[in-house]
């Protein structure tokens, strides 16, 4: 098959016929995937481009297209997203070397698989059709329910480093990906990547269906349970797939599901433990995956009865600590190192940092983790302007923000009650709100700060 040509396979029935178009340099490789397109009976164009594939795209909207990252007028996912922003349709990856951080830059991207070239025919086959399934669908592709989109370029973390607790961490999400249908339990301090983590389960495990990440905190109104279950308070099923059945074959995220109310709660234990209703109302087993992440330590969120108890023992069938920045001490420079060449791919320059910043960042305890040092180096960017040579600055151990000597003066004059009710209101927001890493900071119980909170109010 010549790259550029498209080809008519099959036209029997009323119903347009499915058209994909396979975008590869190879044209060895595009030939045999395009023969697998063509065999289902739908009609294949063949581009070695991103220019050719657009003269197609113009010609026939495809409902996939199936590409390879390195294309010799540009990068795929590139491609991809300017593809999205104007066209419905579903991207499959088929790279020559699909490694974890690959896979998760691809789910980001909203791609709906990612294969690799040396995958058999059976499995191309199988994604090729739930691939065009998937665009009749609503809610196949990947979304972000109640929060948009996922960001497209990865930042994360949690595939760099060689120390002790990166290596830990890189197991358990094995592990958490080895189950079948399972429940998770992912928590940890702010800024320590628990969405990134959860993603990395849900490509790691294969699922079949897509991955749907919810916010909570914007599940707590009267349409929560309808988003939830697709069902009215009479649990008559209504014309939307509520997460739940969106997710059925993938992965339901629920992100901070301490915010949901009580009564959520209860409903997502119930289902959990009997299953959802079917088109005929009647109970069937959940075929999805549950991710919960958990903002803090669980134990503070059962201790203030944020979460649930049976909620959470029927979701924490494993649990993946988020390990802080500071745990993974050892591999600080090569993450710093890795985010940077991240923004520097973003934003197009050649940063690099100093020896000074290397040292500052090596030393610097880093309460605000992985998102903390992103900040940082954004900043460094942004203030060396022309200069290729990042420093850091304002980096102090003793306090959240700034210059010691400047937040010191600002509390001259003022009574210690109200310094201290000032500190401890700073740090919580600086924790996201999680109590227990806010306690942990400034040294004192838990009991303590709730009593100081509640004095506060």
């Amino acid at each position: 098959m010549t790259t550029g040509t498209r080809t008519k396979v099959r036209k029997n029935s009323n119903e347009p016929v499915p058209y994909a178009i396979v975008l590869d340099r190879d044209a060895d490789h595009s030939g045999a995937v395009a023969g697998v397109v063509g065999a289902l009976g739908c009609d294949v164009g063949v581009a070695g481009s991103i220019g050719q594939a657009r003269r197609l795209i113009a010609r026939r909207e495809p409902s996939l297209i199936l590409l390879d990252t390195a294309l010799p007028d540009g990068d795929g996912l590139e491609f991809m997203a300017q593809i999205q922003a104007s066209e419905r349709l579903n991207f499959v990856v088929i790279a020559e070397d699909p490694s974890q951080q690959l896979a998760i830059q691809c789910l980001r991207a909203r791609a709906f698989d990612l294969l690799p070239k040396s995958a058999n025919v059976d499995d191309i086959r199988r994604t090729i059709v739930r691939a065009f399934a998937g665009v009749k669908t609503a809610g196949s592709r990947i979304e972000s329910g109640g929060s948009g989109p996922l960001a497209r370029v990865d930042l994360s973390t949690i595939g760099v480093g060689v120390g002790d607790a990166s290596r830990a961490l890189r197991t358990r999400i094995r592990q958490a990906a080895s189950a079948g249908n399972h429940t998770v339990v992912i928590e940890g301090d702010p800024g320590t990547e628990k969405t990134a983590i959860a993603e990395a389960i849900h490509v790691q495990a294969r699922r079949s269906g897509r991955l749907l990440m919810v916010n909570c905190l914007a599940e707590s109104d009267a349409g929560a349970q309808r988003r939830f279950f697709g069902q009215d308070s009479d649990r008559t099923l209504v014309g939307s797939a509520g997460y739940l059945q969106q997710a059925a074959g993938g992965t339901l995220v629920l992100d901070d599901v301490t915010s949901l109310p009580h009564d959520m709660q209860a409903r997502l234990t119930q289902f959990l433990d009997r299953g959802q209703l079917d088109s005929a109302g009647e109970a069937s087993a959940p075929n999805l995956s549950v991710i919960a992440i958990v903002r803090g330590q669980s134990k503070s969120a059962l201790e203030s009865g944020s979460l649930l108890r049976d909620l959470y023992s029927r979701l924490a069938t494993f649990t993946v600590q988020a390990p802080t920045l500071q745990q993974r001490s050892e591999d600080v420079l090569v993450i710093a190192d890795h985010l940077l060449r991240e923004i520097n791919e973003r934003n197009g320059t050649a940063k690099f940092l100093s020896n000074a910043a290397r040292a500052e960042i090596t030393d610097f305890g880093w309460p605000g983790n992985v998102r903390e040092l992103k900040n940082v180096l954004y900043r460094a960017v942004l203030e060396s302007e022309s200069s290729t040579r990042l420093e850091v600055r304002g980096l102090d151990n003793h306090t959240l923000d700034g210059n010691r000597e400047s937040r010191i003066a600002g509390f001259v004059g003022n009574t210690f009650w109200e310094i201290e009710k000032e500190l401890l209101l700073a740090t919580l927001e600086h924790n996201d709100g999680d109590k227990e890493s806010t306690a942990k900071m400034l040294g004192i119980s838990l009991k303590t700060l709730y009593n100081r909170l509640h004095a506060y109010n």
